[in-house]
């Protein structure tokens, strides 16, 4: 299930579609619903809000919840 997008979501989302990130993987990263991505992007949503430069999560690509789970279980993952 999503998230709702939050306030300080958006500088980042900004800095990120800036950066060229997809975004799908922007929306995967904050689990937030694409569509709102997509309106950030197209200016529907949030116009006046800067773009952050600073701070931004690592470029995509991103590992999937499941690598993830498994760096945390220290279990190998399956070759790909």
């Amino acid at each position: 299930m999503a998230r709702p997008l939050q306030d300080w979501m958006i500088p980042l989302i900004k800095g990120m579609l800036k950066r060229g990130d997809d975004q799908s993987d922007i929306a995967a990263w904050f689990l937030i619903n694409s569509g709102r991505v997509a309106e950030i992007n197209t200016g529907q949503r949030s116009l006046d809000v800067r773009a952050s430069h600073t701070d931004l999560p690592p470029p995509s690509p991103h590992p999937s919840p499941y690598e993830l789970w498994c760096l945390v279980q220290n279990r190998e993952q399956p070759e790909k």
